[in-house]
């Protein structure tokens, strides 16, 4: 048709799932388990607008360079060097391909402690929070650039006091009740973005170090403050990682507020409210959800 166009594409192969191993002298051996997701731009327009695969990666092509170059690659964490070890194959390979948009999530497998030892080769999964990475490799004049943002999500955590919720606006419409004092639940996601620049310099990056540090500064602000909501920890778990962490840009958090509601017994001839309250209800849905992102100022010129 000729009042139509093809905007924008892009295709590829997602839930790759690949386990690698690291096999060191002796029993030592590590594992790491990630789903990979890569998807192609660029010259591929005739196969959507004339049927012709002349230029066209197959999918199946894709999985198999994952597998390859998982074998290849000493390791295939950090998973922000994998994805950028991808993008740069993909542009390398295939003159026409101008983009590599890739997604990764690791899956957490913990050393086993057995008669409080490290155990060489056994593992357990006692979270379910994953850590995640994107990379967007582009070729420009001047070489090939990426775009990098990492971070974790689905990372569970409670607490029974020290969050409080009052003060909010009051109409119609309000039922909630203020308190001092109630239980918080919630699943963090969290995303931090790098800079964009040339893949050396973000291949040099301490992408482990910078994970680690905004995990447990995400568990300490949560554990520690006294939160008056949801919005205040999370804008000072946000500025807490740019103040600590040059290299990040910008940081994002959304938080479900998984609500746990003390159970009303006064019916029943019990106090269960307030200070008395040591029975919950949890409430699967529907749930509060807070996000936000915070990055730096720019600066005035």
């Amino acid at each position: 048709m000729a009042d139509v166009e093809l905007k924008s594409q892009r295709y590829g192969k997602d839930r790759i799932r690949v386990v690698k191993v690291v096999k060191s002298d002796g029993q030592w051996q590590e594992v790491a388990e990630l789903s990979v997701r890569v998807l192609l731009e660029g010259d591929f327009e005739t196969s959507y607008t004339q049927g012709d695969n002349s230029k066209v990666v197959a999918t199946d092509s894709i999985k198999n360079t994952v597998y390859v170059l998982a074998k290849r690659a000493p390791s295939v964490v950090p998973i922000e060097s994998f994805a950028l070890t991808l993008g740069q194959h993909f542009l390398h390979t295939y003159a026409h391909v101008d983009g590599v948009h890739v997604d990764i999530s690791q899956q957490a497998w913990r050393r086993m402690r057995i008669d409080n030892q490290k155990h060489p080769h056994s593992f357990l999964r006692d979270t379910q929070a994953q850590r995640v990475t994107t990379a967007t490799t582009k070729r420009h004049a001047s070489g090939v650039h990426a775009h990098i943002s990492s971070g974790f999500r689905d990372l569970a955590v409670l607490k029974t006091t020290g969050s409080a919720f009052y003060g909010f606006l009051r109409d119609q419409y309000t039922t909630l009740r203020e308190t001092n004092d109630r239980i918080l639940c919630t699943n963090i996601d969290c995303r931090w973005e790098f800079p964009a620049g040339d893949v050396a310099t973000l291949c040099s990056l301490p992408f482990d170090q910078i994970y680690t540090h905004v995990e447990q500064l995400t568990l300490g602000i949560f554990a520690r403050e006294n939160s008056a909501s949801v919005q205040a920890t999370l804008y000072n778990m946000a500025t807490r990682a740019l103040r600590d962490l040059p290299a990040l840009g910008q940081v994002s958090y959304a938080l479900p507020n998984n609500h746990i509601f003390s159970v009303d017994l006064a019916p029943l001839g019990l106090q269960n409210m307030g200070k008395d309250a040591d029975v919950y209800m949890p409430i699967a849905d529907p749930s509060g959800l807070i996000t936000a992102v915070v990055g730096r100022k720019k600066a005035k010129l």
